[in-house]
């Protein structure tokens, strides 16, 4: 089948762009036709440092950080758009969603996800709905994630308008299971993340290795915070490693040996994650790939969007890993930290990767 994938598969962020290889890799595997749905605005080409708006004091100090970092941050632009244009498949580029309307590529099925496409922070984004897709295309979805556990009230009408026109259903959280059901009346079946499907032997092969010998903690956050930088600086110094910084610092980095590496892309991400003695995040797919690869971690609870990770490592019996202040490593033994992951969790995960193969190749039979 030719399909259409429609996720977040452009921007900048290690996570969406993995898991976007991710689908588009299954759907190959599967001996379909997949190409990502390129929606992608002229501005976005350029670094967002380079477009900054500069009146503002926000601006100001964003224009000031790209210039003391300018060589990494645009290492780091480039290697992005360098994993885009090798690694994955997209039909023309539409320019924005009227065009895409207009002359829609020419497909048999749309599969939307995985990632948090469906997440209403900054209200409904159409496309990820289905709302530029032909009536006569059928609509599938895959593991997408609202990125909370409600819906606000305001949404939940439009959002069951669109939903219901899905032929086949399916989202990574049992929260969003639970409220995409009980909102369109419909089946939903509950999925692993797509990076989870692809083999370890494909991910090595994308992966940079790092040029570092001592063991280091791998460090991702999407958020800084006083909370988050007391956890970083207590696990080096427990550990006595330094710390390989892959996202935001934050305040520890002048009490701890860093390495910043803001200049990774994605397959750059990949390296530091496998390689690494631990790797500490937020993130959810930084959560995912040290599951994926056997590392040890530590994920710090976010301070507002929890529901993934409690939901992935609930799920396979290790939600002992979530910390949520340096209070809770206090009464950890050091071993504990360095701990390799039981054999039930990656029983757990292959039966969950069967599974959700099993939906996907149901949902797209002809």
């Amino acid at each position: 089948m030719k399909i259409g994938i429609i996720t977040y598969h452009f921007g900048h962020n290690y996570g969406a762009m993995l898991q976007a290889f991710a689908i588009q890799h299954e759907l190959l595997r599967m001996g379909h036709s997949p190409r990502h749905v390129h929606v992608r605005p002229s501005f976005t080409y350029i670094s967002k440092y380079n477009r900054e708006n500069i009146r503002s004091v926000r601006g100001i100090a964003s224009k000031i950080f790209y210039l003391m970092l300018k060589a990494k941050l645009d290492a780091r632009f480039n290697h992005f758009e360098k994993f885009l244009a090798d690694h994955l498949l997209i039909t023309r580029r539409y320019e924005n969603t009227d065009e895409l309307q207009e002359n829609p590529p020419e497909v048999t099925a749309y599969v939307f996800g995985s990632d948090q496409i469906w997440n209403l922070q900054s209200g409904i984004v159409k496309l990820f709905y289905g709302a530029c897709a032909p009536r006569n295309i059928p609509l599938i979805s895959y593991a997408p994630s609202f990125g909370n556990s409600e819906i606000p009230d305001e949404y939940k009408n439009e959002v069951r308008d669109y939903l219901v026109r899905f032929q086949h259903l399916s989202v990574r959280e049992e929260c969003g299971r639970k409220l995409v059901a009980d909102l369109t009346g419909k089946a939903v079946t509950k999925v692993i993340d797509p990076v989870f499907l692809v083999d370890d032997k494909t991910w090595e092969d994308l992966e940079k290795k790092p040029d570092i010998k001592s063991p280091y903690i791998a460090f991702y956050s999407l958020e800084s915070s006083a909370r988050t930088a007391a956890i970083v600086k207590h696990l080096s110094k427990t550990l006595s490693m330094p710390v390989v910084v892959l996202g935001k610092a934050g305040l520890f980095a002048a009490t701890c040996r860093i390495k910043l590496a803001i200049d990774s892309g994605p397959g750059e991400f990949l390296g530091w994650i496998r390689h690494a003695a631990l790797v500490v995040t937020n993130s959810f797919h930084a959560t995912a790939f040290a599951v994926k690869f056997g590392v040890p971690f530590v994920t710090i609870a976010h301070s507002h969007r929890n529901a993934r990770m409690e939901d992935l490592l609930s799920g396979i019996g290790m939600e002992d890993r979530i910390v949520r202040d340096v209070g809770d490593l206090r009464n950890k033994k050091t071993g504990w930290l360095l701990q390799k992951q039981p054999p039930t969790a990656r029983d757990s995960i292959i039966a969950q990767v069967a599974s959700s193969r099993e939906y996907l190749r149901s949902a797209l039979v002809e």
